[in-house]
């Protein structure tokens, strides 16, 4: 007997965690005499485009550092810079996707020649998806076989795109000027249609603005989006993700000094990153015999990871006298609040996802200026047996104020986590055939099974389909418990 299976092909996703890191530094556009008067420091980094090639990935983006200084009275200064890397990377291959985001991390301010130079690390974070090619057999049509489906998730789309955001809001005081400014957005749901991606999520604008009497006032505002995004491959049933990031920002301040108010004009420029998926059912051979001869199913095991969807949970963070003040002290503005770390914790019923927050403000000590931080833990539990990976983590709603000597502080942990399972299958990949299978000549045989054997077992052990089985040990109650008799009748030519 020659047996002639049919081998298919089907792709599947692996994905690889990446992160890259190289410096920036750019001059800043102010006095040496200066350097020891600032305040605080930030940056932003933006994307402008990644290239996968072989063992290599190529990137380019802006950096963007802001910075707050007390030379007779708050001032700012702001400088950007762009960068090109390419960076050596065996996990990467031509022809990958590569979805991700800059990190703008270890700002540092120093002198190089007299100049006051801005210096930091730019940390390219993110996932490449790879495709690969999994050889099953299908359907062989000389033999009694065992099927079972499979699904794997399949990467269909990954673009990014950018839109706008603008906004104005109205001030009951005259503004002289923006001393600093922050601007973040996220994305609450993400939502496929036919055609299309919809992305709802909101940007939170924050900003120290300098009055005409020379005092601070902090404001803060929230602008809710919901943008759409043509994606061809998707449909409702499918599976996306999306990250948002703010690339470029502008507040424009117009005055009406007649009547003492102002109006701010908020312009931001927002990259969408979208990755739609779709589970592939795959129906493969797990097992096959034959009625003439022994056969042997070679297996290549190989696990696949099911997409459960993305869903996003929430925490308020609440802390009393998380920071110690002197009693002169005046809470100026809450300046930042982001997650330094997180990670999951996967039990056999639950899921905690634990991290710690950095929050800043900005504090005045009799007549000076300081940025003021501390560290506060989180923890979400998530009752769910589900594998679950972070795809975004924010901190939103970032409230502080102080009671006495202590500063209370309030904000709102928001993760973006994906649920999936993952399984262990053996694809059968090839077929032999061994010795014939040796025909019994009685009209009446007892076959004495092992415990815990299955139909499927018995079956294959005797060479019969499965129906023939169960024509003549109808009472039998699967799996066995090795006490039965399995009596089989055959007809006798």
């Amino acid at each position: 007997m020659t047996i002639t299976p049919e081998i298919k092909k089907s792709d599947i996703l692996n994905i690889t965690n990446l992160s890259v890191k190289n410096a920036v530094e750019c001059k800043l556009s102010i006095l040496e005499e200066e350097i020891p008067s600032i305040v605080y420091t930030s940056a932003r980094g933006s994307l402008n485009s990644v290239e996968c090639l072989n063992g290599e990935i190529r990137y380019s983006g802006k950096a963007v550092f802001y910075l707050m200084l007390y030379s007779g009275g708050l001032k700012k200064c702001e400088a950007g810079v762009e960068f090109s890397y390419k960076q050596d990377l065996k996990e990467i291959s031509e022809g990958d996707c590569f979805c991700g985001d800059i990190a703008v991390e270890n700002v540092k301010v120093t002198v190089n020649n007299g100049i006051p130079t801005i210096s930091a690390m730019i940390v390219l974070s993110g996932t490449a998806y790879k495709k690969s090619a999994v050889e099953y057999l299908k359907d062989v049509p000389e033999l009694n076989v065992k099927k079972c489906q499979a699904e794997s998730i399949t990467l269909t789309a990954c673009e990014s795109k950018d839109f706008d955001l603008e906004d104005e809001f109205s001030l009951d005081f005259s503004v002289n000027d923006v001393v600093w400014h922050d601007e973040t957005v996220c994305a609450k749901s993400v939502t496929s249609g036919i055609g299309s991606v919809s992305i709802e999520g909101e940007a939170e604008v924050k900003a120290l603005v300098l009055l005409d009497d020379g005092k601070t006032e902090y404001i803060q505002r929230v602008i809710p989006f919901n943008f759409e995004k043509e994606l061809k491959s998707v449909m409702p049933d499918s599976i996306c993700t999306a990250k948002v990031s703010v690339t470029d920002s502008n507040l424009k301040v117009i005055v009406d000094s007649n009547k003492g108010k102002s109006s701010v004009q908020v312009s931001i420029k927002v990259c969408a990153r979208t990755c739609a998926y779709e589970n592939e059912p795959i129906t493969y051979i797990a097992d096959a015999y034959s009625e003439d001869c022994f056969i042997t199913v070679e297996k290549t095991p190989v696990t696949l990871r099911k997409s459960l969807g993305e869903s996003v949970i929430q925490k308020k963070i609440e802390s009393k006298g998380a920071i110690k003040f002197e009693k002169n002290t005046l809470l100026v503005c809450p300046l930042f609040a982001k997650i330094e770390e997180s990670e999951v914790e996967q039990t056999s019923d639950k899921v905690i996802v634990k991290g710690l927050v950095r929050f800043g403000v900005l504090v005045n000590t009799d007549g000076a200026y300081s940025v003021e931080t501390a560290l506060l833990p989180f923890d979400i539990t998530v009752d769910d047996r589900c594998a679950i990976s972070i795809l975004r983590s924010e901190v939103a709603c970032f409230k502080a104020s102080i009671d006495g000597d202590g500063l209370n502080v309030e904000f709102t942990v928001s993760i973006a986590v994906e649920k999936s399972q993952s399984k262990t299958f053996g694809f059968g990949v090839a077929v032999s055939c061994g010795r014939e299978r040796k025909k019994s000549t009685s009209a009446i045989s007892v076959y004495i099974p092992n415990a815990g054997d299955t139909l499927w077992d018995i079956a294959k052990n005797l060479g019969m389909k499965e129906e023939d089985v169960l024509k003549t040990n109808s009472n039998l109650q699967f799996p066995l418990t090795g006490e039965e008799r399995v009596v089989i009748y055959r007809e006798i030519n």
